[in-house]
């Protein structure tokens, strides 16, 4: 049998799975599911400890109104525990979980890889220009929008673990 045939086989075969995972992680994404939201790769986190045990968590927001605003589609799952995604493209790069660790008296903020159709993409660029079946300079600036795209979801995330943070921190405890 040609090593080629072979190759191209186990590419199609790669490629298909891929492809199922994908469908599979967008439409648990879809159905808010919270244990697809609690499990995975976590590529981010941020964590800040608090002062006193809140009574409940801010939803995460968005930012302003306009041509650069941006929005946050969010589930409460509990009043400790948001799960949420802030896209930039029409398919999330992360998942979020905005929640209250008892243990630490923190304030923790996650971001773990959907396995959706931009890493899939990565994958399969990555792979076709090793190959040379696809020229880097189709392959470059495609990595580079991936890479950007996981940059600024990074950076919404960071900015809905501060804003939250911000409003815990003044908050004010009765005594008792």
């Amino acid at each position: 049998m040609d090593l080629m045939l072979l190759f191209e086989a186990a590419m199609v075969l790669t490629f298909g799975a891929l492809g199922v995972l994908a469908i599979r992680e967008t439409k648990a994404l879809r159905r808010w599911d919270p244990a697809f939201f609690r499990r995975g790769w976590v590529i981010f986190r941020e964590e800040t400890p608090l002062s006193h045990r809140p009574t409940s968590l801010p939803a995460p927001t968005g930012s302003g109104t306009g041509f650069f605003s941006w929005a946050v589609e969010w589930q409460q799952v509990s009043p400790f525990e948001f799960i949420f995604t802030a896209q930039t493209t029409n398919s999330p790069f992360l998942k979020g979980l905005l929640f209250f660790d008892e243990s630490t008296n923190s304030l923790v903020v996650t971001g773990r890889v959907v396995w959706g159709t931009l890493p899939l993409f990565v994958l399969g660029f990555s792979v076709m220009s090793a190959t040379a079946a696809v020229p880097p300079y189709v392959v470059v600036p495609f990595l580079l929008f991936i890479m950007a795209s996981y940059l600024w979801e990074r950076r919404r995330f960071r900015q809905i673990f501060h804003r939250a943070a911000a409003v815990l921190a003044s908050e004010v405890q009765p005594r008792g």
